[in-house]
């Protein structure tokens, strides 16, 4: 189905909420093995709705999973872009080293940790 009325939104909804449950309940582990059933509700509403759903379904289920799972949102920071990392062609600025000369690579981040190889 193409169009995504009330009913489609309540099949994903119903269906990500299965594959929530299914997740964190069934499995069976074997050593580092996990094989759980999670799946089941993302290959039922591909075969009976369509791809759009399903991917929906999916989603949304995962995306519920990963908050109540423990890993929640990670807010990561981006660098400024200046700073962050001065790199280094034997002491000097890389932009300013010649094709010619020997490479000595050398990375300093803000926290000050030399990384040189």
């Amino acid at each position: 189905m193409s169009k995504l009325n009330t009913r489609a939104l309540c099949r994903i909804a119903m269906l990500a909420a299965l594959y929530v449950l299914l997740n964190n309940t069934i499995a069976i582990k074997a050593g580092n093995l996990r094989i759980t059933f999670a799946s089941l509700p993302v290959v039922l509403s591909a075969l009976l709705f369509g791809p759009l759903e399903s991917a929906l379904t999916a989603l949304v289920g995962e995306f519920i999973n990963q908050l109540i799972g423990g890993y929640g949102i990670t807010v990561t920071k981006a660098g400024d872009g200046e700073g962050d990392v001065t790199v280094k062609v034997n002491g000097t600025e890389a932009s300013k080293a010649s094709k010619d000369d020997r490479v000595t690579v050398e990375a300093v981040a803000k926290t000050g940790s030399k990384l040189v190889s």
